[in-house]
């Protein structure tokens, strides 16, 4: 599951709901790897 492969142009066509949903997705993968580090 990685983030950079969602292309940009994709979150610009898709809109806010596919934003938000990649934004929670980011989120969620910063919080794992915070757990994973510590």
């Amino acid at each position: 599951m990685r983030i950079s492969e969602t292309p940009y142009s994709m979150v610009s066509s898709q809109g806010s709901e596919f934003r938000a949903r990649v934004k929670l997705r980011s989120i969620f993968f910063v919080w794992h790897s915070i757990l994973w580090l510590y």
